[in-house]
């Protein structure tokens, strides 16, 4: 498991300019599309 280390690395990431890259091509694929199901899947490797 992550710890508050890991989220301020990505909001640093999320704030760079190649994370505001990343996020822009995001927002292009998700335009004029609807979310109508979301599944989470927990995949423990033991």
């Amino acid at each position: 498991m992550g710890d508050s280390s890991d989220m301020s690395d990505i909001g640093r990431f999320l704030r760079s300019a190649e994370g505001q890259e990343y996020l822009e091509g995001f927002a292009v694929m998700l335009r004029n599309h609807t979310i109508e199901d979301v599944e989470f899947v927990i995949r423990a490797h033991l």
